[in-house]
C-alpha cells in the first residue's frame, strides 16, 4: 500500500499570475510571477525570497476560465500572507521544475473569500501531486531501464 507523506488542504492550480508583494522592509509593491495558486496560498517565482516566517501583502486578480458576460466573476484578493517556505538553489529535490521562490499561505481569508477563490480556480488545470509525481516519475521507462532485469 501506499502511504501519503503529506495531504495538502486544498488542489494547486496552474497559472502564470502577476501579483504585487509589499515586504516588509518596502513601502511600495512589487510585482512577481504567481505560478500555482490554491484557495490557501500561491508559488511565487523569484530569485530573492523572503525569510521563513516574514509576513508581507500580496494582491492580485483571481483567475477565470469565464467568458463573456461571465468574465466579470474575476476579482481581485488582498490577503496578509505567511511566507511559508523558500527556495533559494534550484534543484531536483526542491521544485518538480527547478524553480526558485517562496510559498505563501494566506492568513486572512475567510471562508466566503477561499470559497469564491476557489470557485474561480474551476477548470484550471490542477498540479499534480507529490505522490502522483514520484508515482509517474516511477513509470518512466529510463528508470524501468534502470532496474535489476
Amino acid at each position: 500500500m501506499l502511504e501519503v507523506p503529506y495531504a495538502r488542504r486544498a488542489q494547486r492550480h496552474v497559472v502564470d499570475l502577476p501579483c504585487s508583494i509589499i515586504g516588509p522592509d518596502w513601502d511600495e509593491p512589487v510585482t512577481y510571477q504567481a505560478t500555482e495558486l490554491s484557495a490557501h496560498g500561491m508559488w511565487v517565482r523569484t530569485s530573492f525570497p523572503f525569510r521563513a516566517g516574514e509576513h508581507v501583502v500580496v494582491q492580485f486578480r483571481a483567475p477565470t476560465t469565464a467568458r463573456g458576460p461571465r468574465a466579470w466573476r474575476s476579482f481581485e484578493v488582498n490577503a496578509f500572507a505567511r511566507v511559508a517556505r523558500t527556495v533559494r538553489h534550484a534543484g531536483p529535490v526542491l521544485m518538480a521544475d527547478g524553480r526558485k521562490g517562496m510559498a505563501l499561505e494566506f492568513c486572512d481569508l475567510d471562508r466566503a473569500e477561499r470559497r469564491a477563490l476557489q470557485r474561480s480556480l474551476r477548470g484550471v488545470p490542477v498540479l499534480p501531486s507529490e505522490v502522483e509525481r514520484s508515482a509517474l516519475e516511477l513509470l518512466r521507462p529510463a528508470r524501468l531501464l534502470r532496474g535489476r532485469w
